[in-house]
């Protein structure tokens, strides 16, 4: 009896220390090393001898195993270091020398905390404070005055962090690994198609078309009931698709940060007073196509507005008229961009801004041409978003049980893969079709929405969209810590760049996109117009990447990179 309690005891030690990792339980027999953690697991489950968690205080214990299986990172317990608290003056306030800085948190009012000052700087150690780990708010009073810290996260008046053992532990510990491309084959796509006469016309990643132009070579009148062919084959587009390489990952943190940062979030902005000032830290990459002679997308990305235009491809079909697609789409984004670093003339809504930078686009240009633009312009807190065609943008939050998506674009079709497009062709193609159509900027779709810090923008291609699922972005941006969570953390050096995440996005739809048997988001869009379209769609691949951060926010030099348009 007594050795069983013994055991048991051991058992309960072994969980009391994995505690402060949360959704994780090490399993294994009384006494074994940690070192030895994952072959326990496996002998656990095989003999089926599973073994609870308990709640207990979080002790200094073993080392857990990595969910990547790349490292292994030590876990401890959550007042071993969970941080310092520095007073560190606001950037627009005067730096003067105090005789006296206290810490006040909202935990505790009626208390103040000294701070002591060691190589010219003001510390608090969280542990001397007799708080519980976990975010907490509090405020500075230098000279018996109420102030904030400009090395914490600000929120109004008030400073906030989240003091945390393990959480710190793991951005201490964790390696991000240095840049390289490892080679990676990918087989091409063959078209097949079904004789059966009630199948959906077969195609082997289409590319979009031109409105009218296009057409008038290949007559629409084969589309036919194309909803009623579609039925059947919705139920065969099971998201089946195999994970990405850890190549894709290579500049990112590992699956576990979410569990490591579940349930936390950034404290929300309370109490009136003027909308804070917010601005873009924001990086772009693109792409061409495996098949493709050049990229025909084009971007700009600034502190307060980003831009994309995909140009139409099968406008080559007329390059002996002067028309170029890829020089198109590049002069409507530095029209667009010479609009908006203009100094306004009138007042306009944040939308009708994005809009008018698109219109100035179409007016302005003097390619031959066809493209999709989307503009997004940030004032203050206020998004404004305009959107032709099939590009778009979603808005990404850190919520307590990871990134979620909480705004987006729609598409704009005029019918299967056929994008509402800007177009400027030569007159002496126009006289040869006089009755196409034409789209212009003021078709566009817009939206007004409120930002918040630590939100990511991402502007994209149809390359994006047409090859990656809502929840496969989610997997890898969840893999990126914003600034503004960084600086919650207390760690703001150990923030994703913007340019990762891009190429990371990118990178992940090209493999999708040669993917001969993904069931990708274009698959899904086809079958509902009657066309079974075999793995993904080939395309040029552009994505613009944009943490939302205080205006005032000051970017180290490796992480506010310039990127190539």
């Amino acid at each position: 009896a007594g050795g069983e309690a013994a055991t048991q005891q051991k058992l309960m030690l072994k969980h009391r220390r994995c505690a402060s990792v949360p959704n994780i339980m090490v399993l294994g027999e009384p006494g074994g090393g940690a070192a030895q953690s994952g072959t326990k697991l496996g002998q656990a489950a095989a003999n089926g001898r599973e073994k609870r968690s308990h709640e207990a205080p979080a002790t200094a214990g073993p080392t857990l195993p990595n969910l990547n299986g790349a490292r292994n990172i030590p876990a401890y317990s959550d007042l071993d270091d969970p941080g310092q608290l520095v007073w560190e003056p606001l950037p627009s306030a005067p730096d003067t020398t105090p005789a006296s800085v206290e810490v006040v948190f909202d935990a505790k009012p009626e208390e103040k905390f000294a701070m002591k000052t060691k190589d010219g700087a003001w510390l608090l150690d969280f542990t001397s404070t007799g708080l519980p780990s976990g975010a907490h708010s509090f405020h500075f009073l230098v000279d018996g005055q109420r102030a904030v810290s400009g090395a914490h996260f600000v929120v109004g008046d008030s400073n906030a962090m989240l003091c945390h053992g393990s959480v710190r532990k793991y951005f201490l510990t964790h390696d991000v690994p240095e840049d390289g491309d490892t080679p990676t084959r990918f087989r091409r796509s063959t078209s097949t198609s079904d004789p059966s006469p009630t199948a959906p016309k077969t195609f082997a990643r289409p590319h979009s078309i031109a409105t009218d132009l296009a057409s008038l070579a290949e007559a629409n009148s084969d589309s036919g009931d194309s909803d009623d062919h579609a039925l059947p084959f919705v139920a065969q587009a099971v998201r089946t698709a195999e994970p990405f390489p850890q190549t894709i990952y290579r500049r990112l943190y590992d699956a576990s940060l979410r569990l490591r940062l579940h349930s936390f979030a950034l404290p929300p902005r309370t109490g009136g007073g003027e909308a804070p000032s917010l601005r873009f830290l924001a990086a772009g990459y693109k792409q061409k196509k495996r098949s493709g002679a050049e990229c025909e997308d084009a971007f700009f990305a600034s502190s307060d507005a980003l831009g994309v235009a995909d140009g139409v491809g099968s406008m080559v079909q007329f390059a002996s008229y002067g028309v170029n697609s890829a020089a198109y789409a590049a002069d409507l984004m530095d029209k667009a961009l010479e609009y908006l670093t203009k100094p306004q003339q009138e007042a306009l809504s944040v939308e009708r801004r994005a809009l008018a930078a698109c219109a100035a686009a179409e007016e302005n240009t003097s390619e031959f041409g066809a493209s999709t633009i989307a503009v997004v312009t940030l004032e203050r807190n206020k998004l404004g978003i305009a959107n032709l065609g099939d590009s778009g943008y979603i808005l990404v939050r850190k919520m307590p049980d990871g990134m979620k998506i909480v705004h987006r674009s729609a598409e704009q079709q005029h019918g299967w893969n056929c994008p509402y497009q800007l177009m400027r062709i030569p007159p002496r193609l126009a006289a040869r079709v006089p009755k196409y159509t034409q789209d212009h900027a003021s078709d566009a779709e817009l939206y007004n929405v409120e930002a918040q810090v630590g939100d990511l923008v991402l502007l994209f291609s149809d390359g994006l969209r047409d090859n990656l699922h809502d929840e496969e972005v989610l997997s890898i941006v969840d893999r990126a810590l914003s600034p503004a969570f960084a600086s919650f953390v207390g760690m703001p050096e150990r923030s994703t760049r913007p340019v990762d995440i891009a190429k990371a996005l990118v990178a992940a739809a090209d493999i999708r996109s040669m993917d001969p048997r993904a069931k990708v988001p274009f698959t899904l869009y086809s079958l509902e117009h009657g066309y079974s379209c075999l793995g993904g769609k080939e395309d040029d691949i552009t994505v613009i990447a944009a943490w939302v951060v205080p205006d005032d926010f000051e970017a180290d030099a490796d992480v506010d990179d310039p990127f190539p348009r």
